[in-house]
Protein backbone atom coordinates (compact mmCIF):
# COMPACT_ATOMS: atom_id res chain seq x y z
CA UNK A 1 0.00 0.00 0.00
CA UNK A 2 1.04 3.51 -0.93
CA UNK A 3 1.45 5.83 1.81
CA UNK A 4 0.12 9.65 0.68
CA UNK A 5 2.87 12.38 2.54
CA UNK A 6 1.36 15.08 4.41
CA UNK A 7 2.07 18.69 3.01
CA UNK A 8 4.64 20.34 5.12
CA UNK A 9 2.67 23.31 5.87
CA UNK A 10 -0.09 21.02 7.47
CA UNK A 11 2.41 19.20 10.02
CA UNK A 12 3.76 23.33 11.15
CA UNK A 13 0.11 23.93 11.80
CA UNK A 14 -0.74 20.73 14.33
CA UNK A 15 2.51 21.26 15.80
CA UNK A 16 1.46 24.82 16.11
CA UNK A 17 -1.74 23.90 17.57
CA UNK A 18 -0.31 21.44 19.93
CA UNK A 19 1.95 23.87 21.46
CA UNK A 20 -0.85 26.30 21.65
CA UNK A 21 -2.54 23.49 23.04
CA UNK A 22 -0.28 22.90 25.57
CA UNK A 23 0.44 26.24 26.66
CA UNK A 24 -3.31 26.67 27.53
CA UNK A 25 -4.16 23.76 29.33
CA UNK A 26 -0.43 24.45 31.54
CA UNK A 27 -2.38 28.08 32.23
CA UNK A 28 -3.79 27.43 35.71
CA UNK A 29 -0.08 25.36 37.00
CA UNK A 30 1.80 28.90 35.82
CA UNK A 31 0.16 30.84 37.48
CA UNK A 32 1.66 33.40 40.11
CA UNK A 33 0.52 34.38 43.40
CA UNK A 34 -0.84 38.15 43.61
CA UNK A 35 2.33 40.50 44.76
CA UNK A 36 2.60 41.76 48.23
CA UNK A 37 0.67 45.24 49.19
CA UNK A 38 1.96 48.52 49.34
CA UNK A 39 3.39 49.62 52.65
CA UNK A 40 0.59 51.88 54.55
CA UNK A 41 2.25 55.60 54.63
CA UNK A 42 5.21 54.49 52.09
CA UNK A 43 4.09 57.81 49.98
CA UNK A 44 4.80 60.18 52.95
CA UNK A 45 7.99 58.59 54.01
CA UNK A 46 10.87 60.74 52.50
CA UNK A 47 13.53 58.74 50.01
CA UNK A 48 16.52 57.16 51.93
CA UNK A 49 19.38 59.03 52.11
CA UNK A 50 21.15 56.12 50.13
CA UNK A 51 19.04 56.35 47.76
CA UNK A 52 20.57 56.47 43.90
CA UNK A 53 17.61 59.08 42.86
CA UNK A 54 18.53 61.86 46.20
CA UNK A 55 19.98 63.99 43.05
CA UNK A 56 17.03 63.97 40.91
CA UNK A 57 13.89 65.98 40.62
CA UNK A 58 11.04 64.50 42.27
CA UNK A 59 7.76 65.30 41.14
CA UNK A 60 4.17 64.05 42.55
CA UNK A 61 2.38 61.73 40.50
CA UNK A 62 -0.85 62.24 40.30
CA UNK A 63 -3.79 60.01 41.15
CA UNK A 64 -5.77 60.47 38.63
CA UNK A 65 -4.36 61.23 34.95
CA UNK A 66 -1.16 60.48 32.78
CA UNK A 67 -0.90 57.19 31.20
CA UNK A 68 1.35 54.14 32.49
CA UNK A 69 4.35 51.61 31.25
CA UNK A 70 6.81 49.69 32.38
CA UNK A 71 10.81 50.10 31.79
CA UNK A 72 13.95 48.65 32.55
CA UNK A 73 17.71 49.39 33.92
CA UNK A 74 20.30 48.87 30.78
CA UNK A 75 22.97 51.49 33.00
CA UNK A 76 22.68 51.88 36.26
CA UNK A 77 24.08 55.63 36.18
CA UNK A 78 20.14 55.97 35.34
CA UNK A 79 19.36 54.61 31.25
CA UNK A 80 16.05 52.74 31.14
CA UNK A 81 14.36 50.60 27.81
CA UNK A 82 11.27 50.93 26.96
CA UNK A 83 8.61 50.70 24.55
CA UNK A 84 8.67 53.78 21.97
CA UNK A 85 4.80 53.85 22.41
CA UNK A 86 5.24 54.40 26.34
CA UNK A 87 6.93 57.55 25.74
CA UNK A 88 5.13 58.72 22.73
CA UNK A 89 3.96 62.65 23.38
CA UNK A 90 4.90 63.11 27.01
CA UNK A 91 4.33 66.53 27.72
CA UNK A 92 6.39 65.21 31.37
CA UNK A 93 7.98 61.74 32.11
CA UNK A 94 8.87 59.92 35.07
CA UNK A 95 10.57 56.91 37.08
CA UNK A 96 8.57 55.69 39.57
CA UNK A 97 11.01 55.13 42.21
CA UNK A 98 8.10 55.35 45.48
CA UNK A 99 3.93 55.43 45.90
CA UNK A 100 2.98 58.69 44.30
CA UNK A 101 6.27 60.29 43.37
CA UNK A 102 9.14 59.92 40.49
CA UNK A 103 12.15 60.80 39.26
CA UNK A 104 12.11 63.39 36.18
CA UNK A 105 12.63 61.82 33.24
CA UNK A 106 14.16 62.42 29.30
CA UNK A 107 13.10 59.88 26.30
CA UNK A 108 14.92 59.60 22.75
CA UNK A 109 13.73 56.82 20.38
CA UNK A 110 15.83 54.25 19.04
CA UNK A 111 16.46 54.77 15.63
CA UNK A 112 15.18 51.98 13.79
CA UNK A 113 13.28 50.35 16.10
CA UNK A 114 10.22 50.06 18.53
CA UNK A 115 11.84 50.68 21.46
CA UNK A 116 12.65 53.99 23.55
CA UNK A 117 15.69 54.82 25.54
CA UNK A 118 14.89 57.03 28.89
CA UNK A 119 17.35 59.12 31.02
CA UNK A 120 17.14 59.91 34.25
CA UNK A 121 19.69 61.42 37.49
CA UNK A 122 20.59 58.13 39.17
CA UNK A 123 19.44 55.00 38.53
CA UNK A 124 20.01 50.81 39.40
CA UNK A 125 21.79 48.12 38.43
CA UNK A 126 21.08 46.70 34.76
CA UNK A 127 19.41 43.79 33.74
CA UNK A 128 21.92 41.45 31.55
CA UNK A 129 21.70 40.05 28.25
CA UNK A 130 20.71 36.77 27.25
CA UNK A 131 22.25 34.85 24.21
CA UNK A 132 19.09 34.64 22.21
CA UNK A 133 15.54 33.61 23.13
CA UNK A 134 14.59 29.71 22.25
CA UNK A 135 11.66 27.97 21.52
CA UNK A 136 10.22 25.69 24.32
CA UNK A 137 11.76 27.18 26.75
CA UNK A 138 9.88 28.89 29.75
CA UNK A 139 10.68 32.90 29.98
CA UNK A 140 8.58 35.59 32.63
CA UNK A 141 7.67 39.38 32.04
CA UNK A 142 8.00 41.15 35.23
CA UNK A 143 6.08 44.84 34.90
CA UNK A 144 3.31 46.61 35.85
CA UNK A 145 0.01 45.39 34.19
CA UNK A 146 -3.14 47.57 34.22
CA UNK A 147 -1.15 50.10 36.22
CA UNK A 148 -0.16 47.74 39.27
CA UNK A 149 2.55 45.05 40.19
CA UNK A 150 2.75 41.79 38.21
CA UNK A 151 3.61 39.95 35.44
CA UNK A 152 3.41 36.62 33.03
CA UNK A 153 5.07 33.51 32.23
CA UNK A 154 5.27 32.62 28.27
CA UNK A 155 6.96 30.27 25.88
CA UNK A 156 8.29 31.81 22.44
CA UNK A 157 5.90 30.88 18.99
CA UNK A 158 8.54 32.26 16.83
CA UNK A 159 9.12 35.52 14.83
CA UNK A 160 6.17 37.75 13.17
CA UNK A 161 5.85 41.09 11.63
CA UNK A 162 3.99 43.73 13.50
CA UNK A 163 2.29 46.24 11.48
CA UNK A 164 3.43 50.01 11.81
CA UNK A 165 0.49 52.59 11.51
CA UNK A 166 2.56 55.30 10.66
CA UNK A 167 1.85 55.16 6.29
CA UNK A 168 5.57 54.91 4.68
CA UNK A 169 7.11 52.19 7.51
CA UNK A 170 7.69 48.81 7.09
CA UNK A 171 6.12 46.19 9.62
CA UNK A 172 8.99 45.74 12.23
CA UNK A 173 10.60 42.65 13.26
CA UNK A 174 9.20 40.86 16.39
CA UNK A 175 9.21 37.56 18.44
CA UNK A 176 5.46 36.36 19.07
CA UNK A 177 5.02 34.71 22.47
CA UNK A 178 2.08 32.68 23.40
CA UNK A 179 0.86 33.22 27.27
CA UNK A 180 1.13 30.28 29.47
CA UNK A 181 0.41 32.08 33.14
CA UNK A 182 0.14 35.50 34.64
CA UNK A 183 -0.49 37.02 38.29
CA UNK A 184 -3.10 35.07 40.02
CA UNK A 185 -6.44 36.77 39.67
CA UNK A 186 -5.18 39.04 36.88
CA UNK A 187 -7.79 39.72 34.16
CA UNK A 188 -7.95 41.22 30.88
CA UNK A 189 -5.21 43.10 28.80
CA UNK A 190 -1.92 43.78 30.14
CA UNK A 191 -2.12 47.17 29.63
CA UNK A 192 0.60 48.99 31.23
CA UNK A 193 3.10 46.46 30.32
CA UNK A 194 4.42 47.73 27.25
CA UNK A 195 8.45 47.99 28.22
CA UNK A 196 8.76 45.47 30.39
CA UNK A 197 11.33 42.82 29.43
CA UNK A 198 11.39 39.58 28.99
CA UNK A 199 13.96 37.33 30.98
CA UNK A 200 14.58 34.39 30.55
CA UNK A 201 15.31 31.40 33.23
CA UNK A 202 18.30 33.14 34.66
CA UNK A 203 17.17 36.45 34.60
CA UNK A 204 18.93 37.91 31.86
CA UNK A 205 16.53 40.03 29.13
CA UNK A 206 15.73 38.22 25.82
CA UNK A 207 13.37 41.11 24.36
CA UNK A 208 11.19 43.69 25.07
CA UNK A 209 7.02 43.69 25.42
CA UNK A 210 5.98 46.17 22.46
CA UNK A 211 2.34 44.93 21.46
CA UNK A 212 0.08 42.24 21.97
CA UNK A 213 -3.65 40.87 20.69
CA UNK A 214 -5.34 39.60 23.89
CA UNK A 215 -8.38 37.68 22.10
CA UNK A 216 -5.41 35.17 20.70
CA UNK A 217 -2.88 34.93 23.82
CA UNK A 218 -0.25 37.15 21.83
CA UNK A 219 2.29 38.90 22.91
CA UNK A 220 4.94 40.89 20.74
CA UNK A 221 8.23 41.58 21.77
CA UNK A 222 11.01 43.86 20.02
CA UNK A 223 14.18 40.78 19.41
CA UNK A 224 17.09 41.17 21.16
CA UNK A 225 19.03 42.64 18.51
CA UNK A 226 16.83 45.53 19.08
CA UNK A 227 17.87 45.67 22.53
CA UNK A 228 21.80 45.72 21.69
CA UNK A 229 20.86 48.51 19.26
CA UNK A 230 19.49 50.58 21.81
CA UNK A 231 22.66 49.60 24.42
CA UNK A 232 25.11 50.46 20.82
CA UNK A 233 23.17 53.77 20.49
CA UNK A 234 23.48 54.87 24.25
CA UNK A 235 27.46 53.63 24.05
CA UNK A 236 26.50 51.22 26.83
CA UNK A 237 28.43 47.92 26.87
CA UNK A 238 26.06 44.99 27.77
CA UNK A 239 26.08 43.32 31.02
CA UNK A 240 26.19 39.38 30.21
CA UNK A 241 26.77 37.69 33.58
CA UNK A 242 23.70 36.39 35.21
CA UNK A 243 23.18 38.11 38.85
CA UNK A 244 20.14 36.00 40.02
CA UNK A 245 18.72 32.68 41.31
CA UNK A 246 17.18 30.38 38.14
CA UNK A 247 13.91 31.91 37.66
CA UNK A 248 10.41 29.10 37.06
CA UNK A 249 6.60 29.12 36.92
CA UNK A 250 7.25 28.25 40.70
CA UNK A 251 9.04 31.35 41.60
CA UNK A 252 8.88 33.86 38.93
CA UNK A 253 6.15 36.14 40.97
CA UNK A 254 9.16 36.32 43.74
CA UNK A 255 11.79 37.19 40.93
CA UNK A 256 9.49 39.72 39.65
CA UNK A 257 9.04 41.52 43.14
CA UNK A 258 12.83 40.83 43.73
CA UNK A 259 13.28 43.05 40.57
CA UNK A 260 10.93 45.94 41.44
CA UNK A 261 11.80 46.10 44.74
CA UNK A 262 15.12 46.56 43.65
CA UNK A 263 14.10 49.27 40.53
CA UNK A 264 15.44 47.52 37.99
CA UNK A 265 12.15 47.28 36.23
CA UNK A 266 10.35 50.20 37.03
CA UNK A 267 6.46 52.02 36.56
CA UNK A 268 6.42 54.83 33.73
CA UNK A 269 4.32 58.22 34.66
CA UNK A 270 3.33 59.89 30.86
CA UNK A 271 2.08 63.34 30.69
CA UNK A 272 0.34 63.64 28.05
Amino acid sequence: MRLTRLPDWLIYAAALFLLIFAADSRRLQADAPAPPPPVPGEEATPLSPLSPFNGAKIIKIPAVGGRFATAFSVGEDGVWLTAASAVKACARLAVIVAPGRGAEAKAAPVANGPLALVSTDGGSPALPLAPGARRGEDSFLPGYPQGSAGEAAVKLLGSAALRDPRRGHAPEAVDSWVEIGRTDGLKGTLDGMQGAPVIDGMGRVEGVLVGEIPRRGRLYAAPLAAVRLALAQAKLVPVLQADGEPVTTDNYGRAADALRRDLRVVQLWCDG
